[in-house]
């Protein structure tokens, strides 16, 4: 294994990857460089293209939970190697289970697995502090019945809060539970019904199955932004007001999506599979990043490319959105030398960290924006 920094044509990077002629991509706004991860004779998850992962508060380390052996792999970004990795428990007193969905840092000694919904609060040699569960709510509330936690959480104090959905149809709201007191709210996503386009129903025999993008749900100064990456608007939870709004940020490079009454019903998997790329033809959304420092939100946004799409690895158009904290588009752009499908994007030392798996090896692209703060 090794280290390697290096300035590059990303463009050229990854459709000539034989070139050794690497060169700055000497673009006004930005710079890009790559940086890889030396795992030793470990082997870095990335399966799941680090859908459970973190960065720990100081962005120096990167968190990423192995679901299949159960492990946390902790990444120190300043060394760019794997620093060790924590043998997680499935049962037992420190059991946390085997089916997961959702990933959070709490601190830089404790992260969150959300599970069946269930939550486990763990440190970082593998120990559970903490299980929360509100299952028993489906149970007895007539109104969930049906229904059940879905990608997207927070905790804060002592509060859930929790993206739910019911079985087989694009219905999504917030659910808020108080597991000091025991009681909960529900709360109606505005812009949901924006998925009704982006779903559908495959019928195969006696059997369905129904394609929905859920949500994500990302800090925000004092509130919390519940994110789709299917359609370009996000509400907003206000915590002072306790209330949900929607912001439809303008933008040159994307329109709202096509409004829909009825939801896609298709009876083959390659009917499904033609739906799902015709999709990828409008622009979707990485989940967004809110900026402290610079008080900036940083959302990637992608669309399948009008060329070379019948290529085995089709390319993507790639664009950057920056916005401020009233969630105006500040600056946007196309970012030409990026032809691949992107996965999740950091921000750490004021540079945007796009991941990539190299052959089976982490690495990261990075993209430094020159308007953004640099140094102390």
């Amino acid at each position: 294994m090794r280290i390697l920094v290096i300035s590059i044509y990303v463009f050229l990077f990854f459709r000539c990857s034989q070139s050794n002629e690497l060169k700055d991509a000497g673009i006004e706004k930005y710079k890009i460089d790559t940086l890889m991860i030396d795992s030793g004779s470990d082997i870095i998850y990335l399966k799941e293209n680090l859908t459970y992962s973190g960065l720990s508060i100081d962005q120096k380390k990167l968190f990423n939970i192995d679901v299949e052996q159960l492990k946390l792999q902790i990444i120190d970004l300043e060394t760019a190697r794997l620093e060790k990795e924590v043998l997680l428990e499935r049962e037992g007193p420190n059991g946390i289970g085997d089916w997961f969905i959702g990933f959070k840092v709490w601190d830089d000694s404790t992260f969150v697995l959300q599970g069946d919904n269930r939550f486990y609060k763990v440190d970082l040699e593998g120990n559970l502090k903490e299980k929360i569960g509100f299952d028993h709510l489906f149970y007895v509330q007539e109104e969930l019945a049906k229904r059940f936690g879905h990608t997207g959480f927070k905790i804060h104090q002592n509060k859930i809060y929790n993206v739910i959905t019911t079985f087989g149809k694009p219905e999504f709201n917030l659910l808020i539970y108080d597991f000091k007191e025991d009681v909960y709210e529900l709360k109606e996503i505005p812009g949901s019904e924006n998925l009704i386009s982006s779903t559908v129903i495959t019928y195969l025999g006696k059997s369905s199955f129904t394609y929905v993008t859920g949500f994500s749900i990302v800090d925000f100064s004092d509130d919390f932004i519940l994110h789709n990456r299917s359609y370009p608007q996000m509400a907003v939870y206000r915590t002072n007001s306790d209330s949900i709004q929607l912001i439809n940020s303008i933008s040159n490079f994307y329109e709202d999506v096509p409004k829909v009454d009825k939801i896609k019903e298709v009876h083959s998997e390659k009917e499904s599979e033609d739906f799902k790329r015709d999709l990828e033809k409008r622009m979707s959304f990485l989940i967004p990043i809110w900026d402290e420092e610079n008080q900036k939100i940083f959302r990637w946004g992608y669309k399948l490319s009008s060329i070379n799409v019948e290529m085995e690895n089709p390319e993507y158009d790639n664009y950057l959105f920056v916005m401020d904290k009233d969630l105006n588009i500040v600056e946007e752009f196309l970012i030409p030398e990026f032809r691949i499908k992107p996965y999740r994007i950091f921000i750490v030392d004021n540079q945007i960290y796009l991941y990539h798996n190299f052959e089976d090896e982490l690495g990261f692209i990075r993209v430094r924006l020159d308007f953004l703060k640099t140094g102390p």
